[in-house]
């Protein structure tokens, strides 16, 4: 289950940094699911847990621009259970 998850994570994260950084050329048969780069201000995404979970930061990409993404630090921990819901992609 741990790794089902990290795994997860790990797609998400470089997911998101490849849109963001644009260094990646996607073939004509993929297409981007989210795109942070022009959200000003907070994502504004739904966290799970409300506390002790995930936090929104500030980055900065390799060309030095500010960046918007979520981290969470307790995976080590037992038993995790932290999910994101972006409006975005709808249910």
């Amino acid at each position: 289950m741990a790794g089902i998850f990290y795994f997860a994570l790990f797609s998400c994260l470089f997911g998101i940094c490849d849109a963001v950084t644009g260094s990646r050329v996607y073939p004509a048969n993929e297409v981007t699911l989210l795109d942070s780069r022009s959200v000003q201000g907070e994502l504004g995404w739904i966290a799970s847990p409300l506390e002790g979970g995930w936090e929104e930061v500030s980055i900065m990409d390799e060309k030095n621009t500010p960046i918007r993404t979520y981290q969470v630090c307790n995976v080590m921990e037992p038993s995790q259970n932290n999910w994101l819901r972006t409006d975005w992609i709808t249910r």
